[in-house]
């Protein structure tokens, strides 16, 4: 009986662990998207098959972190900027995004419901922004 009930317990954990990549997908679309018509299910299902497929170093890994503690934002930017920003980002306030604007001069467009993930969420509007941007 006891055999039994580890050989079950270590069966469920086995399971646990091949979905834990498609649950925490599912965590971070669920904090960066807003868009009530995407199938974050699906999405989660996919993109965790990309990453098990495409898995990141622990190099790469230790290099973004360290990038990301690191970086310092320039003085002045010579290129132009158009900077998007989502008034329902539950990750990064708009108010980042507007300070910067205001820093380097750059025209900013402000999406109403879009999460942090804006392009996921309203693809379109993005690519018409971008667009008009160009001219």
């Amino acid at each position: 009986m006891t055999r039994w009930l580890l050989l079950r317990g270590l069966s469920r954990e086995k399971r646990h662990r091949e979905q834990f990549p498609q649950i925490r997908e599912h965590t971070i679309l669920a904090q960066t998207a807003n868009n009530p018509d995407l199938d974050l299910d699906a999405l989660a299902r996919r993109w965790a098959q990309y990453l098990q497929s495409q898995r990141p170093s622990s190099a790469g890994v230790v290099r973004q972190i360290a990038a990301a503690v690191t970086f310092r934002m320039p003085r002045h930017i010579d290129t132009p900027l158009l900077i998007l920003t989502a008034l329902r980002d539950r990750i990064v306030s708009s108010s980042a995004s507007h300070a910067i604007a205001t820093r380097y001069g750059g025209p900013i467009a402000v999406h109403p419901t879009a999460g942090h993930d804006i392009p996921l969420d309203d693809g379109a509007r993005i690519a018409e922004q971008v667009k008009q941007w160009i001219g």
